[in-house]
């Protein structure tokens, strides 16, 4: 494979990282919508009894954090590529990037975004997990 080609598969690979974050952040979007819609139907004039809302805000959130999960893996690979297809170059632009974001990051929290991103569902299931546990209790008391 000669240098040009070799630009040029670095190019379109480099290009999925962006497809690949657009569609995770696609999927967060989607999927709080789609929370905040179950949540504005509970509060709507229709009288859902939230035991039959709650097992889907569960799926919700376990999806969402799998979503997240998976495409942070996904991504780590696709460095991981790009690290090796940058070893045959002279200048290697991520490698560079990375090493001076860890010089950066220290000053900042411990946690990655996908870490501080994958909390939200997390926070949210176990949120909706109490929440059933005291519609439960509070039914049983009644």
């Amino acid at each position: 494979m000669n240098t040009d080609e070799k630009i040029q598969l670095y190019g379109i690979y480099v290009g999925t990282i962006t497809a690949a974050e657009n569609r995770r952040q696609s999927y967060s979007a989607i999927l709080l919508t789609l929370y905040a819609a179950t949540f504005a139907l509970l509060g709507s004039d229709f009288a859902i009894d939230p035991i039959f809302v709650v097992p889907a805000l569960a799926v919700i959130s376990w999806i969402w954090w799998s979503k997240i999960r998976f495409l942070k893996k996904l991504a780590k690979s696709k460095f991981a590529v790009i690290e090796e297809l940058e070893a045959e170059f002279e200048i290697k632009p991520f490698k560079s990037e990375w090493k001076h974001f860890k010089e950066n990051r220290k000053l900042d929290l411990p946690l990655g975004l996908s870490d501080l991103e994958m909390a939200i569902p997390l926070l949210a299931g176990i949120a909706v997990t109490i929440w059933s546990i005291c519609i439960i209790v509070q039914a049983h008391l009644l």
